[in-house]
């Protein structure tokens, strides 16, 4: 009884995609645009960069840790301009690990147990943050994530906690402590805050990713040790998109890994090396709005870039026999 209309709709389906050449699949995959580095202490070169950070107009901020500085560079890996050097004074860095953009550059400057605040050409605009457990003191900070209405959440490594200030730096509240239970750390890693407002965070030793509303409450998570697809070993800098899908440098496993809001894997790239595409310990990841993917590759001591393109297939008598089962 329902042969008749199902045949005709058969022909329908294929007759269209004659005429118009229809392509009804779309598979997206990320390419390697292009990369820049190398290890020394020169204008674009690098000494173990781990944080990375992009500001919507085409420019890069690398936090070149063990030189001590923030490196800029356009979208290309053209140098712009560089600040910082070892010191505890205010406006010089000891470590800077995470950094993020909003308007102006926040830097976790880890060795100094501050966070600090520069302009895009380097100047300082505030600093706070000393070594201590009390409530705006730091252990280690090595994450900032910055959200939508100007909020400011800090991975606060040695205290396995998150703690969230104002614009200005004044301390709203915190949450986390020592373990693998759920809301607590293990090594608080990298943080990000998504475009509604949720809060992620990686634990670098438990391999795992944390969901937090602005106010800490715990809203899920995902990953485990391993070295399979949505595993990690040694899970570092996370960042979201404005889609809220979740980039995780997989450090360990020397690949990024790119998840949707609802956990589900959505792509996984690299390998150990040091050829295109290859990684040995990404430690960093940040997305431009013109969709450009950029890793901090610490030990190769590079930036890599890289681009998501949609490949398409046309549909085809033998495609539309298998949608229509």
């Amino acid at each position: 009884m329902n042969a008749t209309p199902r045949f005709g709709l058969r022909v329908l389906l294929f007759v269209l995609s004659v005429l118009l050449g229809a392509a009804i699949a779309a598979r997206a995959e990320v390419g390697y645009v292009g990369s820049w580095g190398t290890q020394g202490s020169a204008a674009g070169q690098f000494w173990n960069p781990t944080g990375i950070a992009v500001d919507g107009a085409g420019r890069v901020y690398v936090a070149d840790t063990r030189n001590n500085r923030i490196q800029v560079f356009d979208r290309d890996g053209n140098f712009i301009t560089r600040w910082g050097s070892l010191g505890a004074r205010t406006g010089l860095l000891d470590t800077p690990i995470g950094i993020a953009w909003r308007g102006h550059l926040y830097v976790a400057d880890y060795g100094n147990n501050r966070v600090q605040e520069f302009d895009a050409s380097g100047r300082i605009v505030r600093s706070w943050g000393k070594l201590g457990t009390g409530i705006g003191q730091f252990n280690g900070p090595v994450g900032v994530g910055l959200s939508p209405s100007g909020e400011i959440y800090v991975a606060d490594d040695g205290n396995h906690r998150v703690q969230k200030f104002d614009a200005a730096g004044r301390f709203i509240l915190q949450w986390g402590g020592y373990g693998s239970g759920v809301g607590q750390f293990l090594t608080v890693a990298g943080i990000a805050v998504g475009t509604d407002g949720t809060v992620y965070v990686s634990d670098y030793s438990r391999n795992r990713v944390q969901r937090f509303a602005p106010d800490g409450r715990y809203l899920g998570g995902w990953g485990a040790t391993g070295a399979a697809a949505s595993q990690f070993d040694g899970l570092a800098g996370i960042a979201v998109d404005d889609r809220s899908s979740v980039y995780c440098a997989d450090s360990g496993n020397n690949r990024v890994q790119v998840f949707d809001a609802g956990a589900r894997l959505g792509a996984m790239w690299g390998t150990l090396g040091a050829g295109p595409g290859q990684f040995h310990g990404p430690t960093g990841v940040a997305v431009d709005t013109d969709g450009s993917i950029f890793v901090t590759d610490a030990f190769n001591s590079r930036v890599q870039r890289f681009a998501v393109t949609t490949r398409t297939e046309s549909l085809t008598w033998t495609r539309v026999k298998l949608l229509w089962r």
